[in-house]
């Protein structure tokens, strides 16, 4: 079908069943759609109620492949929604969502990036909800950077832990030597402040080493 100035192929579809069917059984695409223009080669425009693409895909393969030579463009944009993106795993051993970067990137972007630029949100950036009894946010870092890095210019928290549970807050484990926990405070506050309003000690040292509990220089 080669398409000239009106449309190529009409098809007025006002009965029940396929408005077009396209039966393939030979090993190339059923559908090629080749766009020399600076155009959309394929336009959906849904008014109803229902889905605009809908896939089902019964075979072991990815559903949707993109393959993008842009530099400047994103591969896959979703704009002017309420509701981005939802993805739900509901078969064993798989992922939700899976990003990789496998290149000595000297760019400026992260691999991942949540950005709310608008200063009267009041909703949180990311949220984790985990009901089971993994980790929320695990960590494995490998590499010589930090595993944590937190640059806060605001007035609150840079770091908050509100433990409701039956276990520590946090805990630091340390098996090389070097220091567990270092504070540095150039300010004028203190370095360390413990407020504790409870029955039990402000600060419990159980020092079973040689060394010093408690060292003051």
């Amino acid at each position: 079908i080669k398409a000239g100035a009106a449309a190529a192929n009409d098809v007025d579809h006002t009965a029940s069943g396929h408005g077009n069917f396209i039966n393939n059984t030979v090993a190339s695409s059923c559908l090629y759609a080749q766009q020399l223009v600076a155009e959309a080669a394929i336009h959906i425009e849904q008014q109803a109620g229902g889905v605009g693409l809908y896939i089902d895909q019964g075979g072991n393969h990815n559903a949707i492949l993109i393959d993008t030579e842009s530099t400047s463009q994103a591969g896959l944009k979703i704009d002017g929604c309420t509701f981005g993106a939802y993805i739900k795993q509901d078969m064993d051993d798989g992922y939700a969502i899976y990003a990789i970067r496998d290149q000595a990137e000297a760019g400026t972007y992260a691999l991942a990036s949540f950005i709310c630029d608008n200063t009267a949100d009041g909703n949180h950036t990311i949220y984790i909800k985990n009901d089971g009894t993994g980790a929320g946010l695990y960590i494995d870092q490998f590499g010589n950077g930090m595993g944590v890095n937190i640059n806060s210019d605001g007035i609150g928290k840079a770091f908050y832990l509100h433990n409701s549970g039956a276990n520590y807050a946090m805990e630091l484990h340390q098996t090389i030597n070097s220091t567990c926990a270092y504070i540095h405070n150039d300010g004028t506050s203190q370095g360390l402040y413990l407020q504790q309003d409870g029955a039990g000690v402000g600060l419990y040292v159980d020092q079973n080493g040689d060394g010093k509990g408690i060292y003051i220089d």
